[in-house]
């Protein structure tokens, strides 16, 4: 389940007890935390958050591609795919945007929303799934 502060997405719960959880962090060095993101404006560009860069306190966002013009400032949320994060988290604004050595992708160097140093309180975000129908409470089936 994704976890936010006010700022926006700080990461997911990696496991859970009854009383504790323990959240993976967007800034963790971990090749399966990546996260289906969008930048937001006139073309959408989709790409994944996956790594971070130490020196630069910036998420990386990469496998966009090539053709989308990405603009400096713009704000990354998340896309919805993948099945953990819903749609429309935000993750932080572009601050630069680099082409790959081949020129066939592009990343995008994001400034967190969240101060992944300074975290106080949580919140623990349910993804509705679709096609699957909510059980109504308190109500008996007639047989």
């Amino acid at each position: 389940m994704a976890v936010i502060t006010s700022n926006g997405l700080v990461g997911k719960v990696k496991s859970a007890t009854d009383f504790t959880a323990s959240v993976q962090l967007l800034s963790s060095i971990d090749k399966a935390n990546r996260v289906s993101a969008i930048v937001q404006g006139d073309d959408k560009a989709y790409g994944l958050i996956e790594g971070f860069d130490d020196k630069k306190n910036l998420l990386l966002m990469k496998r966009i591609p090539y053709d989308k013009k990405i603009k400096k400032n713009s704000l990354v949320i998340t896309s919805g795919y993948g099945g953990i994060f819903p749609k429309g988290l935000l993750i932080g604004k572009v601050v630069d945007v680099k082409v790959d050595q081949y020129g066939l992708n592009q990343t995008a160097y994001i400034e967190p929303s969240t101060d992944f140093y300074d975290i106080n309180n949580v919140m623990v975000v349910q993804r509705e799934v679709d096609g699957v129908p909510k059980e109504s409470e308190g109500e008996d089936e007639a047989e």
